[in-house]
């Protein structure tokens, strides 16, 4: 959950509320504005389910999806991997308060006549890597590898994760066992 001040809370809860998205687009080096001219109203959508079909699966690592159509020229096939920021921002009636609803990279970029209806997941594809090395340590250590090897940011620190229970239980790696470091991920879990 993210943190929001009680302003935010007091105007979340009012039915005639004033909102607005944004989002940054950044294709290679190329950096795409988005606003609420650009984004197609009620065509947003952001899912986190915890859950495969109508059961939990426990350590499971599911990705969140989003999905919204935006006016724009730029050619669709250049949007394949590309990184999607969005922001909500909602009026407290003395300011613009955004939340972050996440990063994305499209997958399914469709062009419809001038505008682009795009579908996109959250960074745990990037942990569809498969498993190299055999290695082993507590589970911060193998948080922190795992964010090497794949090249993500973690949430939370070292320090963090050495707060959570069995953090200082020692696990060992086998590549041909865990065979992305998403399923390693799972496994930590």
């Amino acid at each position: 959950m993210y943190a929001v001040s009680d302003a935010y809370k007091v105007a979340v809860a009012d039915s005639h509320r004033k909102s607005k998205m944004r989002g940054i687009l950044t294709v290679g080096s190329t950096v795409i504005n988005l606003d609420d001219n650009d984004i197609i109203k009620d065509t947003v959508y952001v899912t986190n389910k915890c859950t495969n079909g109508n059961e939990y699966e426990y350590g499971c690592t599911y990705a969140a999806e989003c999905g919204l159509t935006i006016k724009s020229a730029v050619d669709r096939y250049s949007l394949y991997d590309a990184e999607l920021k969005l922001y909500w921002s909602l009026w407290t009636g003395a300011e613009w308060e955004e939340i972050p609803l996440g990063i994305f990279y499209i997958s399914e970029p469709n062009r419809v006549n001038d505008k682009i209806s795009l579908k996109a997941l959250d960074g745990m594809t990037k942990l569809d890597i498969d498993i190299a090395d055999d290695t082993q340590g507590t589970m911060p250590q193998l948080m922190s590898w795992i964010a090497e090897k794949c090249e993500i940011e973690l949430a939370q620190t070292e320090e963090e994760y050495a707060t959570f229970t069995n953090s200082n239980v020692q696990y060992s790696v086998q590549a041909d066992k865990a065979k992305t470091y998403r399923d390693l991920l799972a496994y930590v879990c």
